[in-house]
Formats: C-alpha cells, sequence, structure tokens
C-alpha cells in the first residue's frame, strides 16, 4: 500500500523557497598535504633525472696523457675478450674438447658484438686477432684498419700498434708505456702474440685470465642454485599468503607521515643539487670538487633529521617506523638477507628480460640525447684504471657505503612515507621506479634496477628491519664489484 502523499501547500510570493545545493565532499588537510608531497617528490625525481641524462656535464681539464676511446665499451669489451681468450688458451692447451669453437669463430663472436667500434675497440681487436692468430699479419692489420674515423692524436697510437704487428720488438720504451696505457689489458695480447707458451709473462695472462673463469663459473653456478631457491620460496611465501597466513612483519601500525615524504624529497634534491652548478654554468674545479660531498652529507642529514624529528612518537619508535632496529637478532636478519636475495634474483630476471625487450625495440628507433650520453654506472669506469687502494675504496663505496644509506633512505623513509597512502605493491612500485631512475645508468637499464628495488623493498616487509635489505643490497653490489676488480686486472 503506497504511503499518502503530502498535501500540496499553494505557495505566495514571500513563501519560495531557494534550493541549496549539497555541500561539495571536503578534501581534508592531511590528503591536502599528501598531494602536496607526491606532486613534490615526483618535481624532485624528474629533476634529478633530467640533469643526469641529457644535460651536457662541463669538460674536465685535459689530463698529462688523453685515453681515447668509450671507456664503458673497452671496459665491455675487456670482460667479453677475457673469456674468448681463455677458451681459446684452454682449447690451445687441450684442456677444452675440439668441439669448441675455433679462434677464428672466437674473433668473430667478439667483433660482432662491438657496439661502437672505434680507435681503441679496433685496436683492441688486432691485438686479439694477432694473439689468436699469430700468422694472420693482414687479418690483424685488416681489424686495425676497419675504424673508419680517428680523433687527433691516434693516429700515432695506430702506428705503434702497426709497427709491433709488423715488427715486433721494435718498439721504445716510452713507446711500450704509451701503448700499455692506451690500451690497457689490450697492450698483454699484443706483445705477448708471438712468444711461446713457456714464458712467464704468457703465463701470466693464463692465470689472470683462468681467475676471471673461475670466479664466473661459481658466482654463475651460485646465482642460479639462488635463483631456483628463491624461485621455490616466492611460491611458497605465495600460497601461504593466499591461504591466510602472514608472512610479512612489516609494522603498519607505527604508521608514516608527510615527514617521511618531505624528508626523502630534501635528500633527493639536495643530493642533486649540483647538476645547478651546470645549469648554472659554473666551471670552477674548487667548487665543483666541494659541492658533491657537501650535498651528500646535507642531504643525508637532512633526509633522516626530517624524517625523525617532524614525525610522531617517541625517539625509539620513530627510527623503527624506518626499520632502524636489530629485528629478531642481528645473525638472524643477516642469514635472512640472504636467503631474501635469493628471491630477489628470480623478480630482477624478470626485470632484465624487460630491459633486453625496451634495449631491441630501441634498435628500431634513432638514439636520443638520452640513451647517446648515459651508458652505465660510472663506477664501472673508475675500476678501468684504479689502482689497488682506489678499488678497496670503490668497493667499500659500493658494498657496504650505498647499501647502508640507500635502503635507509628508499626502504626507510620513503616506503614508510609511501605507506602511508598506499598499499604495499603500489608503494613497492614508486619506489622502485624512484630508485631506478635517480641512478646514472642508461635508460634500459630502468626494468631491471626497478625490479631489484621492488625486491629488497620485499624484504623489508618481510622483515621489517633494514639489515636484511642492506644485507641484500651489499650482496648485490659487492659481487659486481669483485667481478669488475677481477676482470680489470
Amino acid at each position: 500500500m503506497s504511503e499518502p502523499s503530502q498535501p500540496l501547500v499553494p505557495m505566495g510570493e514571500g513563501d519560495k523557497h531557494e534550493v541549496v545545493p549539497p555541500p561539495l565532499p571536503s578534501i581534508s588537510r592531511r590528503a591536502r598535504i599528501s598531494y602536496v608531497a607526491a606532486a613534490g617528490l615526483f618535481v624532485v625525481v624528474a629533476f634529478v633525472f633530467w640533469g643526469q641524462h641529457f644535460l651536457d656535464e662541463p669538460e674536465p681539464p685535459a689530463p698529462d696523457h688523453v685515453r681515447y676511446g668509450n671507456v664503458a665499451g673497452q671496459l665491455q669489451l675487456l670482460l667479453q675478450s677475457k673469456v674468448m681468450v681463455g677458451q681459446a688458451m684452454a682449447l690451445e692447451s687441450g684442456v677444452q674438447s675440439e668441439l669448441s669453437p675455433d679462434s677464428g669463430t672466437i674473433l668473430e663472436t667478439i667483433a660482432n658484438e662491438v657496439e661502437t667500434l672505434d680507435g681503441a675497440a679496433a685496436r683492441a681487436l688486432a691485438a686479439l686477432h694477432l694473439f689468436l692468430q699469430p700468422d694472420d699479419i693482414d687479418g690483424a692489420l685488416a681489424q686495425l684498419d676497419s675504424v673508419k674515423e680517428l680523433e687527433p692524436g691516434e693516429p700515432e697510437i695506430q702506428e705503434m700498434v702497426r709497427q709491433e704487428i709488423i715488427s715486433p720488438g721494435t718498439l721504445t720504451q716510452e713507446q711500450l708505456d704509451d701503448l700499455q696505457y692506451q690500451m690497457h689489458w689490450f697492450a698483454n695480447p699484443l706483445l705477448l702474440a708471438r712468444e711461446d707458451q713457456t714464458n712467464p709473462d704468457r703465463q701470466k695472462l693464463l692465470m689472470n685470465v683462468t681467475l676471471l673463469f673461475v670466479f664466473t663459473a661459481v658466482v654463475g653456478m651460485a646465482f642460479l642454485m639462488g635463483f631456483f631457491v628463491g624461485l621455490v620460496l616466492l611460491t611458497m611465501a605465495a600460497v601461504r599468503h593466499s591461504n591466510g597466513i602472514r608472512i610479512f612483519t612489516f609494522d603498519e601500525s607505527q604508521g608514516g607521515s608527510c615527514a617521511h615524504l618531505w624528508g626523502f624529497i630534501a635528500y633527493l634534491g639536495l643530493m642533486g643539487s649540483p647538476i645547478l652548478l651546470i645549469v648554472m654554468k659554473i666551471e670552477d674545479p674548487t667548487v665543483a670538487a666541494l659541492a658533491s660531498p657537501l650535498a651528500f652529507l646535507l642531504s643525508l642529514l637532512a633526509g633522516v633529521g626530517i624524517a625523525i624529528g617532524f614525525s610522531s612518537g617517541s625517539f625509539g619508535q620513530r627510527t623503527r617506523a624506518l626499520g632502524i632496529h636489530s629485528g629478531k637478532g642481528v645473525f638472524r636478519e643477516i642469514g635472512s638477507g640472504i636467503v631474501g636475495y635469493c628471491c630477489v634474483l628470480p623478480i630482477a630476471a624478470v626485470g632484465g628480460l624487460v630491459s633486453l625487450l625496451v634495449w631491441w625495440l630501441s634498435s628500431f628507433f634513432p638514439a636520443s640525447e638520452a640513451t647517446e650520453t648515459v651508458t652505465g654506472h660510472p663506477i664501472g669506469e673508475m675500476f678501468f684504471d684504479a689502482p689497488v687502494a682506489a678499488r678497496i675504496g670503490l668497493l667499500l663505496l659500493a658494498a657496504v657505503a650505498a647499501p647502508l644509506i640507500e635502503e635507509t633512505m628508499f626502504r626507510g623513509v620513503l616506503h614508510r612515507g609511501l605507506r602511508r597512502s598506499f598499499s604495499m605493491p603500489v608503494a613497492g612500485l614508486i619506489g622502485a621506479v624512484c630508485f631506478a631512475v635517480v641512478h646514472p645508468q642508461d635508460i634500459v637499464a630502468l626494468p631491471v634496477l626497478s625490479a631489484l628495488a621492488f625486491g629488497f623493498m620485499l624484504i623489508r616487509e618481510w622483515r621489517d628491519s633494514l639489515i636484511s635489505s642492506m644485507v641484500a643490497h651489499g650482496l648485490h653490489n659487492g659481487t659486481l664489484m669483485l667481478g669488475l676488480w677481477i676482470g680489470t686486472m
């Protein structure tokens, strides 16, 4: 039965009712601050990214000796060539079977993998050709002459290499020193091409290559085993999670605040502030030398200081919210970091496949200014000529300092701030992209770097303490740096 309708009341002129629109939903102050912080984060990340990938850095002062060629390309060619030379020497000594590729196939493989054929690459290929086929002088000279254009000053180096190929042992000591400086490791196969297997220097070369072989084999086997272990553990974790079993111990009750986002913005902004020197065309070497370490120190202090100083709770609660605590015990967290790194490997493998796909697709488009200016992490190029003391410093920087600082800021400060407003996967994805973008590497490397960062984030959520993700991060960086050390000996 329908309800009786309301009686109609006639309205006079003074009885007209005004129609009041419903109130608009208001945005809370907390939400407004979050939006502003998120926008600030985007602007700062974009600034650092733009500065690294698109700005032309001022030319450094000319050194007494100029090394020609692309150092990153030489480093890649060096690692590939050592493996190939070791394979050829093993075949020569009868260690490998006759089914292994011959020296001609090895040379062709190396030559085909050279992306940029400059003068340094041509000299390296000529040295390898002469070492693997010492009787084929014409082939070595053809490799030397394969480069189309030389920089000013390079023709003299080319002539020294040509003289050593045609008339071995006729270079002066000064020329040999210059050749060793210019060709780095590649001068060794050039000068030892006609020596027999009993020559001590040739044996030393074989030991150097064998060390890289052993390291590559051991690390490769360890990574392969870790990959399958991680795959099994990730599958088990997914099954447990689907059954409602809690596997993450991340303390969400601590909450997050905009202080964490603002702290990270301050860290990233100050860290990227030396880019302003390039924008302002300030090329004073003293200012440039002081800017980077000062910005680094201030960024770390500002980031952690704002995150801890302006968040709520006691000091212990504030540091614990960032993951700065011992978890379930330092040694247990260290072990969890090793196990967690195994789980990172399958995730990184997916990112690596995406990077390969991006690299393949990029070959169909003209190279942009960004891809031409940034090819690899600068620390790899620093290793090329670094003495032992500098290599130890670089190893400690990559395997100890970088994990401590980056995990504190990215998986500690930034992740806590993002988890205030986002779920774990979304916060992890945003943090992973920020982590990848601010690294000074090729754009093609963004997917694999993001995958690594996402894996470290899962370790942080799993253990809550940053110790485990720091261990996993340090294990990854340390392995890569040891490989570079052995590869560039």
